[in-house]
């Protein structure tokens, strides 16, 4: 029986399929500069395309207690072209930017529907 286990464990270990994936979500510690720290590559190697419009929706909770809230809330990458949504608690707006340019496009989030602390 012992012998079977370690012919196994083996081929397992010569196994060339047992490379790590090259796509997914990644995250990188504190070492790494804070615009690599998380990553999410969905096709590798090949472009996404979407006929016509594209939406992209997502939920964001600002933890409660913070002094400031500043910072990137969604980034697209397009070879090395950035598109990024940014939160300015100063303004209490958000703002599109193109690489580091601002691209004239901010918007405000009615307060009656939600607040700075996240309730309702």
């Amino acid at each position: 029986m012992g012998r079977h286990l370690i012919k196994i464990l083996f081929a397992l270990l010569l196994t060339k399929n047992a490379l790590p994936q090259s796509y997914g979500l990644a995250f990188n510690s504190h070492e790494t500069v804070p615009e690599k720290r998380t990553d999410l590559e969905l096709t590798p190697g090949d472009s996404l395309c979407f006929p016509g419009r594209l939406r992209i929706e997502f939920d964001m909770n600002l933890i409660s207690g913070n002094q400031t809230y500043f910072g990137y809330i969604l980034r697209v990458l397009n070879h090395g072209d950035n598109i990024d949504l940014i939160y300015d608690q100063k303004g209490r707006v958000f703002r599109i930017t193109e690489g580091k340019t601002f691209c004239g496009i901010s918007f405000s989030l009615d307060s009656a529907i939600c607040s700075i602390n996240g309730t309702r």
